[in-house]
């Protein structure tokens, strides 16, 4: 391989390979986390919040902080009643 054509190629690779696996995953019916919080809080609230915005990382880690299977469906919509 040429000098200087190996950084190229891996990217190419790599990039190949991520669309691969996010293509895998709508045929599939899998949804990353921030993707569904993103979802569900455009649905619930109305906001389109980027989803990979401090925000929707935000939301995701405290939802799985306070559910042991590692679900957030349930955060949003629900008032703070604190009853979890």
């Amino acid at each position: 391989m040429a000098p200087g054509l190996s950084g190229p190629l891996g990217a190419a690779i790599g990039a190949a390979a991520g669309f691969g696996i996010g293509i895998g995953e709508k045929l599939a019916g899998v949804e990353s986390p921030q993707a569904e919080a993103h979802r569900l809080i455009k649905n619930i609230y109305g906001m389109d919040i980027p989803t990979n915005s401090g925000t929707v990382k935000q939301v995701v880690q405290i939802s799985r902080s306070r559910s042991s299977a590692g679900l957030f469906r349930w955060p949003c919509g629900r008032p703070a009643s604190g009853n979890w």
